[in-house]
């Protein structure tokens, strides 16, 4: 069982692609969760990444990153393995522009 946490910032383009290839794995859906990490985006990066998968299978979360005096990758990405379900046993970080291949998490 897989955790796929993806930190964005200002990425409203690209993270329906990365959503859509992530709903589109081979891997049973109740094999991983996707949490989407917003690190205080200004533009519609969280409710774009909200709406991408309404309706489907895929267990996704989209939360935003505790705020931070400075701004350090492992914040996002640190604060989505913490709020990921503890019975799964891996984690893989996605940036938000990546297309995995439909196979890939298999």
């Amino acid at each position: 069982m897989l955790t796929v946490v993806i930190p964005v910032h200002n990425r409203e383009e690209n993270i329906r692609y990365t959503l859509w290839a992530l709903e589109a794995q081979t891997l049973d859906k109740l094999l991983y969760e996707v949490i989407v990490v917003d690190d205080s985006s200004t533009d519609n990066t969280k409710r774009t990444a909200e709406s991408v998968v309404r309706g489907g299978d895929m267990h996704l979360t989209v939360v935003t990153s505790p705020k931070s005096d400075t701004w350090n990758a492992s914040v996002p990405r640190n604060y989505g393995v913490k709020i990921s379900n503890p019975k799964f046993q891996a984690v893989v970080f996605v940036d938000s522009d990546v297309l995995l291949n439909h196979d890939a998490l298999q």
